[in-house]
């Protein structure tokens, strides 16, 4: 739902000079201020506009009204269509076909074929490439949630309070109990509170295989396999409700944990709807605090002191250590996210993190780093595939689960995507890796340095050595 372009984060580097940092202990520095930035939501009947947001950094939910009816779009970070079909991607052009094209007589030679794409001057590419085939690669959402309201409720509202992370939903001029959702801070289920009938519904993709449902011991569920391609397995994925009076859990499940995504989800779910309500929500509050116990804002100015809390309560709920990176996108409103909810390197998928340092929360970038680091070997392979260089390469798009060594692949260009043209812009590269140096100088480890952060900016910087002198031999030569 949310693009991950806020000017937002931007604030939190300008105000950093007014963050109280804690110790060690779970006193939270401003708990006014904190509670003063809870989120009030009039009408939840726009998902893009008005839907309350939960999360616990790995499962998330947009939570909105229709028609009735509150509803719940369900994603986990993990969950993604990989798929990258290249076989009728052009070629992958080379630096030394871009220096061929640049010392062309024609005055524009990529008029001379398909300017969709780099081709040898004369040549045509016919049909789409990989990016403009189809949706995927991309997230896929996990199900939708409709919680029926009994009461004869048109018109809801909500409100998020941020240190306890939980959602309240009421009706906005119609009495009823609030109906209280919670994404449990310590395992991937989603806590209902709510006397209503809760209706566990699949979200149909063009191109996946039927979604198989069922009923066991009570527990409803649903599971969808996603198919893979010649260099990627595929992957599959579960969620489950249990019920228990007005106790709903429902646990969400994917292959990427899980040899057995059903049974694990069904297990999941029934353990913690036969768990004490009152332990759940302590433990849960208790990892929240420690969140907020780090760091804290107080100004005179209320909406950017606001604005402070909100996003850093949003990163949370989409990102944390061990998980899977959100793209441009945390948070779906449908099946086909735009731009494949991709890794856009240009600067998208950096600011997504930019908050976590100065807040005192440099762990939460730790998803960032990983994916850089794991992308190292198919750097290199760029840098030498397309420039005849040493070092690495960092291209402006990236998917999820790209196998490391394109050599291994039996996809055409060995399962690279590249986007013609912008994805020879030279500067993201050099953007891409800048935040795992930031996050060493915000939290120093130097297992981490060495293991992780040097080596993909000395291959980087490796590479625009070489490239720098490149530029250099073609203007002597001029």
């Amino acid at each position: 739902m949310y693009r991950q372009n806020y000017f937002i984060y931007w604030l939190v580097l300008l105000f950093f000079l007014f963050v109280n940092v804690s110790g060690g202990d779970q006193k939270i520095p401003f708990p006014e201020a904190l509670s003063d930035a809870s989120i009030k939501v009039d009408n939840l009947d726009d998902i893009l506009n008005g839907a309350l947001i939960l999360g616990n950094g790995d499962i998330n939910s947009l939570v909105y009204s229709d028609e009735g009816s509150i509803v719940m779009h369900l994603t986990k970070n993990n969950v993604w269509d990989a798929r990258l079909i290249t076989k009728d991607d052009p070629p992958i052009p080379t630096i030394d076909l871009i220096k061929q094209l640049g010392a062309s007589d024609s005055a524009f030679p990529l008029k001379t074929n398909n300017s969709n794409f780099v081709l040898p001057e004369g040549a045509t590419w016919e049909g789409k490439d990989s990016y403009h085939t189809e949706a995927y690669p991309c997230p896929r959402q996990c199900a939708r949630i409709t919680i029926e309201v009994k009461e004869n409720v048109t018109d809801f509202n909500g409100e998020v309070d941020l240190r306890r992370a939980v959602a309240k939903v009421q009706g906005k001029e119609t009495p009823m109990k609030p109906v209280q959702i919670r994404a449990l801070a310590n395992r991937n289920v989603f806590l209902v509170e709510s006397a209503d009938q809760v209706v566990l519904e699949p979200v149909k993709s063009k191109g996946l295989p039927e979604i198989v449902t069922g009923v066991t011991d009570k527990v409803t569920w649903l599971k969808q396999e996603i198919p893979g391609d010649l260099d990627w397995l595929g992957m599959e994925f579960a969620v489950a409700v249990a019920l228990n009076g007005n106790l709903k859990a429902i646990a969400i499940v994917s292959s990427i944990e899980s040899d057995d995504v059903v049974g694990d989800a069904i297990e999941l779910a029934k353990e913690t709807v036969e768990a004490e309500p009152a332990l759940l929500i302590s433990d849960h509050e208790s990892e929240w605090d420690k969140f907020w116990s780090r760091s804290g804002i107080e100004m005179d100015n209320q909406f950017l002191q606001s604005t402070w809390y909100r996003s850093l309560y949003f990163l949370r709920c989409f990102s944390k250590p061990g998980v899977q990176s959100v793209g441009l996108f945390a948070g779906l409103i449908n099946d086909v996210p735009a731009w494949h909810g991709d890794y856009h390197t240009n600067y998208n998928i950096q600011q997504t993190y930019w908050a976590a340092y100065p807040s005192n929360h440099p762990e939460i970038a730790e998803p960032y780093d990983r994916l850089i680091s794991e992308y190292l070997t198919r750097g290199k392979w760029l840098s030498e595939k397309v420039f005849s260089m040493d070092g690495a390469y960092y291209p402006h798009v990236m998917y999820a689960y790209e196998p490391s060594d394109p050599a291994k692949c039996k996809s055409r260009n060995g399962r690279q995507y590249i986007h013609h043209t912008w994805g020879y812009t030279l500067g993201v590269s050099g953007f891409a890796i800048q935040p795992l140096w930031w996050r060493y100088k915000y939290d120093p480890d130097v297992e981490r340095l060495k293991n992780r952060v040097y080596p993909v900016v000395r291959e980087v910087a490796t590479f625009y050595a070489e490239f720098i002198e490149q530029c250099a031999v073609s203007y002597t030569h001029l």
